[in-house]
């Protein structure tokens, strides 16, 4: 069986914070809550503490299944049920950061490529890095998001000399109540964490765990917030597409250095496609837990495509889907928060009655044990 080290894990769950959040939704938190923004992001991180101690939970119950598993293996019909949900909702984000990565690389990038050359080629690359499966997840994941965190933590050195303090101040100047918004707008892709327990059982996934990438993430989006609003202020990032670019591209060594958006793009992208690779494993993984017959290896490749065409049919350009922004939480936050309660309240009553929690045996097993022991004597 395939395994994630602790640290892989954490690594997983920041990327899982940061990398999407990074291209959809600067530019409408910074139009809500404009120097405030940092708020935000703080806000919606603390939002999702008690939920992932709730999953850390189930997963200390149940040692060595991942949450798919023990939904199914403890309300067969139900948990069929809530597994579903889950995968169809890591299938819409799969769909989504996929046309965001393609718009991002085809915007950016390669403006005079064709969008479904642009789009072929990530789509391919995702689908060979998926069905490597949860290992090679964990190593690129921890190849490539370390560097891009020192990177995230350098940006003052080349930027220093273009902050511009009064962009933050006064801070709650309009209440608290833009800087919520924000925090409501944000806090979807936040939630998408809550991935962790379900590709990986309990004695790798614990709070602590979670926690780490939880507050890791949060870290770099305060930062990266912070440098682009001394930066551009808050009047810029709200008229572009991708102000964390936008910022990157502020970055000049000297007078003839210049362009150093290029190469921290080139660490950022790798990240980016790795995540969209997670999603696409927890779809393929999903349904291999629903039904153990169908190999998850193989369903990659006809999910990966299906996401290659769901993910034009449902956008038509960047500007749709970042103006889906503002609904997309009334979505995401029952699947992010509500099933995950539930959750935790009815596997709490019904821990006795499951053969193996909590690595125990029934009393109905050990006494079917005695009894064939007897017979066989």
């Amino acid at each position: 069986m395939e395994k994630l080290s602790e640290r892989q894990l954490i690594l997983i769950g920041i990327a899982y914070i940061l990398n999407t959040t990074l291209l959809s939704v600067p530019n409408l938190v910074l139009g809500l809550a404009r120097m405030d923004a940092w708020f935000s992001y703080a806000a919606a991180v603390l939002f999702f503490l008690p939920v992932l101690w709730m999953l850390a939970r189930i997963s200390r119950r149940f040692p060595g299944r991942d949450l798919f598993s023990v939904m199914i293996d403890s309300m067969p019909a139900a948990g069929r049920c809530l597994a579903a949900v889950f995968i169809l909702f890591y299938l819409f984000v799969l769909m989504r950061d996929l046309r965001m990565l393609i718009d991002f690389v085809n915007i950016i990038l390669l403006p005079l490529t064709p969008l479904t050359v642009t789009a072929s080629l990530l789509i391919i690359t995702v689908i060979l890095i998926a069905r490597g499966g949860m290992e090679i997840l964990g190593r690129m994941t921890e190849l490539w998001l370390p560097v891009l965190l020192i990177v995230i933590v350098l940006i003052p050195v080349f930027l220093f000399q273009d902050f511009d303090l009064r962009f933050i101040r006064p801070f709650f100047d309009r209440g608290l109540v833009p800087p919520l918004q924000g925090a409501f707008v944000v806090a979807p892709y936040i939630g998408e964490i809550i991935a962790l327990p379900l590709i990986c059982p309990g004695p790798v996934f614990r709070f602590r765990t979670g926690l780490a990438a939880l507050l890791t993430g949060m870290a770099a989006l305060l930062l990266l917030t912070l440098y682009t609003i001394l930066t551009l202020g808050t009047l810029i990032p709200d008229r572009v597409l991708f102000p964390t670019y936008e910022m990157v591209r502020q970055i000049r060594a000297t007078d003839f250095l210049d362009r150093f958006d290029l190469p921290l793009v080139g660490i950022y992208l790798p990240t980016m496609i790795t995540k969209v690779a997670y999603s696409l494993f927890v779809v393929c993984h999903g349904l291999h837990r629903m039904f153990p017959g169908l190999s998850a290896r193989k369903l990659i490749n006809p999910f990966g495509l299906a996401a290659y065409v769901g993910s034009f049919w449902i956008f038509d350009n960047t500007t749709q889907m970042l103006g889906f922004n503002r609904f997309w939480p009334v979505v995401a936050l029952p699947v992010e928060v509500l099933l995950p309660v539930l959750l935790f309240l009815r596997l709490r009553r019904t821990k006795r009655g499951i053969p193996g929690a909590g690595g125990k045996k029934t009393g109905d097993e050990r006494r079917e044990e005695t009894l064939g022991s007897s017979e066989h004597r």
